[in-house]
């Protein structure tokens, strides 16, 4: 995988500077922002495809929303386990403070809340931040969204590929440091369209990823679920 022309590749789309205002503008507005969801799928797919010249167009955004929904819907499943865990940690913690303000001991819930709450719920949104991109990505290349639940899939892509996987995921942690770096310095005017790039990258580093793999390995082929 050549990171480097990855992280340049939107750059050589003719148009990229429209499509990268649009989709920064829509990132920054609620219900909009599905549509750069889809956009992003929409590379996934072109790149999982083997098509690396452009990037999708903003040409039907009432589909890229449903595309984006979806998308959005993949990784929020993956991540609900965490969010309850430390949903119901919050709870605990606000009962025991209530409780320490009264005059009440509060250690040894708050010791088994973060035992029996918080570390697990750190661990399962560890696990569900890794499966999420790769379960977008099966629902990217096959259109549906029972391929993003496919664990079995969606885990053979990562083992397989687990290396360049790591770098696809940290390498737009990166970017977005730099970019929390730079953004003071233009009163973070760049921030949307700075964090519409970097999900860019992240497409298409997976996308182009699958289809590496695909080349690679007759196996790994999409789930497509009627």
């Amino acid at each position: 995988m050549d990171i480097g022309n990855i992280i340049g590749r939107a750059f050589r789309d003719k148009d990229w500077i429209v499509k990268i205002l649009i989709g920064g503008v829509f990132t920054i507005i609620p219900f909009l922002n599905f549509i750069s969801e889809g956009f992003y799928v929409d590379l996934m797919r072109k790149r999982s495809e083997g098509d690396d010249v452009d990037l999708p167009s903003f040409d039907n955004m009432g589909d890229q929303f449903v595309r984006g929904l979806i998308s959005w819907l993949i990784s929020l499943v993956y991540q609900l386990p965490g969010i309850v865990l430390f949903g119901c940690f919050a709870i605990v913690s606000a009962i025991a403070g209530g409780n320490s303000r009264n005059g009440g001991g509060n250690g040894p819930a708050m010791v088994l809340a973060i035992i029996c709450l918080m570390l697990p719920g750190l661990v399962l949104s560890l696990i569900g931040a890794i499966l999420a991109p790769a379960g977008r990505l099966q629902y990217a290349v096959t259109g549906s969204m029972a391929a993003g639940f496919q664990l079995s899939t969606v885990w053979a892509f990562i083992s397989q590929n687990i290396g360049e996987y790591v770098i696809a995921l940290l390498g737009p942690v990166g970017l977005g440091l730099a970019l929390a770096v730079i953004s003071p310095f233009t009163c973070f005017l760049i921030v949307p369209f700075g964090t519409f790039w970097i999900n860019l990258v992240l497409a298409d580093m997976l996308g182009n990823l699958y289809h590496q793999s695909h080349n690679l390995d007759s196996g790994m082929s999409p789930v497509v679920t009627a």
